[in-house]
């Protein structure tokens, strides 16, 4: 499960590896924590929004619910792999 914790951890990850300056410039200043807690946030909000629209799709769809299930199983895995690609990229 994709928690906002494991998310920032993976953007300080993603920052050192694409970016290693301004990775050392962040942390040398103390604010390497907060803009990876606030890239995550941002990142959880799109995932959540996301997932709530597929969500309310899966509840008005005519599909058989075996389908609405896997449909909304699916588009939960893409909310999460967007959401990691807002987060990681730099």
């Amino acid at each position: 499960m994709l928690t906002k914790r494991l998310l920032v951890e993976m953007v300080k990850e993603a920052l050192r590896e694409y970016d290693l300056e301004q990775y050392q410039c962040l942390k040398a200043d103390g604010s390497l924590d907060l803009v990876a807690k606030l890239r995550a946030e941002a990142a959880i909000d799109t995932r959540d929004h996301l997932m709530s629209l597929a969500r309310d799709e899966a509840v008005t769809s005519s599909l058989e619910p075996i389908e609405r299930v896997r449909q909304q199983v699916m588009k939960n895995r893409q909310a999460n792999e967007i959401a990691i690609a807002q987060a990681t990229e730099f």
